[in-house]
C-alpha cells in the first residue's frame, strides 16, 4: 500500500510540472499570436477616415472634400525577386496604373509621355520606406474630350519592411507597397483603390511561404512638419497614402514539423536513457543536449535578433528542460530511492509515459494555434 501510494505521489508530481510547463507555454503562444495579428491588422484594417473598395468596387468612405480630385490606382504585383528576414527587407516587380481628369489636376505632364524607361525622380510618384531601382511606362492614354487619362508604369523597387519573428517557424507577414503622391497634399489629390483589379501573379512565390489575401485601401498619411515651407500654426503635412498589401503565411503543421523534425528525433532519443544501463544513460542525455544546442545555432541564424522569445526558441527551451528532468530522473530521483530496484522501476516507467505523452502533445498543440 505505501509503495502505490508512492508511485501515486511521484506521478502525479511529474504530471504537475508537465501540466505547468505545457499551460505556460501554450499561453505564451496565444498571447504572441494575438499581438502579431493586431500589427498585422494596424496597417490593412479601415477606419473612418480611409478609403477602400468592396468586392464589388463599391466605393466607401470617400471623403467629401470638394478641392480633392480622385485619382484611380492599382497594382498588379508580379514577382518578387528577393525576401530576405535577416536584412529586412523585400525586392520586387510590379505594375501599377493611375487614371484621372486632367482637366481637373495636373497629376503627370501628358506632353511629356512616353513609352519607355524614365528617371524615378521624373514619376508624380513615391513608394515609402522603398526606393524605385527601374521605372518604365508600358502604356498611357487620354481620351478624345481630354477629361480622362490613363498612364501604366513597371516598376523595380526594394523596401524596407518589418518583419516580426515573434511566431518563427509559423510566421505570417504583410509584404506593403505604399505609394504617395510628390506633390499634392490630400487636400489636392486623394487616392482611390482600384481592388478588383488590384492582383497577385501566380508566378509569384517565396520560399517556405503560401501567398495568402491581398489588401488594398487609401489612408491619410501625416508628417507631424510642413517641412519648413510656411510658418503656420498647424505645423504638419498630410498625404494620401495608397496601400497594397500581400499576406505570406506558412503551412503550420507541415512547415512546423519539416523545421524541427532533427530536434524531435534529438529529444526521442533522449528518452532511450531510460532503457539503457546506467553507465551509458548520461552520454546518451548529455550527447543529446549537445547535439540540441547546435541544432538551435543553426536554425536560429535564420531570423535576425529579437527581443521577444520566438516560438523556435520556446520548443527549443521546452526541449532542454525535457533534456533537464530525464537527468534529474536518472540521478537524483534514483539517488533518493537507492537500492529499491522495484519502485525505481515503476517511477521510471511513470516518468518515461508522462514525459514522451508530454513532449509529443506538446509538439502538436502548438501549431494547432496557428490554424
Amino acid at each position: 500500500m505505501k509503495k502505490n501510494n508512492s508511485n501515486l505521489i511521484k506521478s502525479i508530481s511529474w504530471a504537475s510540472i508537465l501540466i505547468i510547463i505545457l499551460k505556460i507555454s501554450t499561453s505564451y503562444v496565444t498571447a504572441i499570436r494575438g499581438v502579431r495579428d493586431n500589427n498585422l491588422d494596424q496597417f490593412v484594417s479601415v477606419n473612418k477616415n480611409d478609403v477602400y473598395a468592396s468586392t464589388n468596387d463599391t466605393i466607401r468612405n470617400l471623403a467629401k472634400n470638394n478641392d480633392a480630385e480622385v485619382v484611380r490606382t492599382g497594382i498588379y504585383l508580379d514577382r518578387i525577386s528577393n525576401f530576405d528576414i535577416i536584412q529586412s527587407k523585400w525586392q520586387y516587380d510590379y505594375y501599377q496604373w493611375f487614371k484621372w481628369n486632367p482637366k481637373k489636376i495636373k497629376f503627370t505632364n501628358l506632353q511629356e509621355l512616353k513609352k519607355g524607361i524614365i528617371s524615378a525622380q521624373s514619376s508624380p510618384f513615391q513608394i515609402i520606406n522603398g526606393e524605385i531601382e527601374r521605372i518604365e511606362i508600358m502604356a498611357f492614354n487620354v481620351n478624345d474630350k481630354g477629361d480622362s487619362a490613363y498612364v501604366n508604369y513597371f516598376v523595380k523597387a526594394t523596401s524596407s519592411n518589418y518583419f516580426d519573428v515573434s511566431t518563427f517557424p509559423l510566421d505570417k507577414q504583410l509584404l506593403m507597397i505604399n505609394v504617395e503622391p510628390k506633390d499634392f497634399e490630400v487636400d489636392e489629390l486623394q487616392f482611390l483603390p482600384d481592388s478588383s483589379s488590384s492582383q497577385v501573379s501566380s508566378r509569384v512565390s517565396v520560399n517556405s511561404y503560401e501567398i495568402g489575401n491581398v489588401n488594398t485601401l487609401s489612408k491619410i498619411n501625416t508628417y507631424k512638419t510642413n517641412f519648413g515651407f510656411n510658418q503656420q500654426d498647424n505645423n504638419a503635412s498630410s498625404f494620401s497614402q495608397f496601400r497594397f498589401g500581400v499576406i505570406l503565411k506558412r503551412d503550420g503543421y507541415n512547415y512546423y514539423f519539416k523545421s524541427l523534425i532533427i530536434l524531435i528525433i534529438i529529444i526521442l532519443i533522449s528518452f532511450l536513457s531510460f532503457f539503457a544501463y546506467d553507465i551509458s544513460k548520461i552520454p546518451i542525455v548529455t550527447g543529446c543536449l549537445f547535439a540540441t544546442t547546435a541544432s538551435y545555432y543553426f536554425f536560429g541564424s535564420r531570423i535576425p535578433p529579437s527581443s521577444k522569445i520566438t516560438i523556435l526558441e520556446l520548443v527549443y527551451s521546452v526541449s532542454l528542460i525535457t533534456i533537464f528532468l530525464i537527468i534529474l530522473q536518472e540521478t537524483v530521483v534514483k539517488s533518493i530511492i537507492g537500492k529499491n530496484e522495484k519502485l525505481y522501476n515503476s517511477i521510471r516507467w511513470i516518468t518515461f509515459v508522462l514525459m514522451i505523452l508530454f513532449f509529443l502533445f506538446f509538439n502538436y498543440l502548438i501549431p494547432s494555434r496557428f490554424d
